[in-house]
């Protein structure tokens, strides 16, 4: 990155600051929920290895609802971060475009 790239990005901190918090926890259910998308192969690995192959019904069941359990709550966290970031940048957006407006406003007629 050049340095006027990052001195781009560092003009949008401002507009994001109000945020931090909304975003650090859109971060985190982002982060629980790839968590519960990379638990599946360890259940599928139970799944196999001590259900199938060690012909137990009980953990057969046990890890089908853990399965089913992890993917719902995955999709669901996914689709909860995805609606909160769209709103928390369309709040920040909102918030660069009054300050341009706010600018605008300040300059004198002749410009």
């Amino acid at each position: 990155m050049t340095r006027s790239t990052l001195r781009q990005y560092g003009r949008l901190l401002p507009f994001l600051r109000p945020h931090r918090n909304k975003l650090l926890l859109i971060g985190c259910v982002n982060l629980v929920s790839t968590l519960a998308g990379l638990a599946q192969p360890f259940l599928s690995k139970l799944l196999i290895d001590r259900a199938l192959l060690g012909r137990d019904v009980r953990v057969l069941w046990m890890a089908a609802g853990y399965m089913l359990a992890a993917a719902t709550m995955g999709y669901v966290l996914g689709i909860l971060s995805s609606y909160w970031y769209v709103r928390v940048s369309a709040q920040a957006l909102f918030d660069m475009r009054l300050a341009v407006y706010s600018h605008l406003q300040k300059l004198p007629p002749r410009y």
